[in-house]
């Protein structure tokens, strides 16, 4: 199975329907990309062992800890700066 968080897209060739289709389409990509989003590094392992496994999906698969940086900045009186 392909890599689950690869870039999603489908050129206007690829779909040989009428507009209803290509919006239908376009839609499933967008729902994928932010799928992606959601699962994140963590979540595309599971993802492809699910996908990859051809059986039941296994939501008990074990995770692996991850290490991460989350970062948060307060400007005070942001809004007196912008609306000068």
């Amino acid at each position: 199975m392909k890599d689950p968080m690869a870039k999603m897209s489908a050129d206007s060739g690829t779909i040989d329907a009428d507009s209803e289709t290509k919006s239908i389409a376009a839609a499933l990509i967008k729902l994928s990309t932010m799928l992606q989003i959601a699962f994140g590094e963590a979540g595309s392992t599971i993802i492809t062992e699910n996908l990859n496994s051809g059986s039941e999906v296994n939501a008990l698969i074990p995770g692996k800890r991850l290490q991460g940086v989350f970062g948060f900045c307060d400007i005070r009186s942001f809004t007196d700066c912008t609306e000068c």
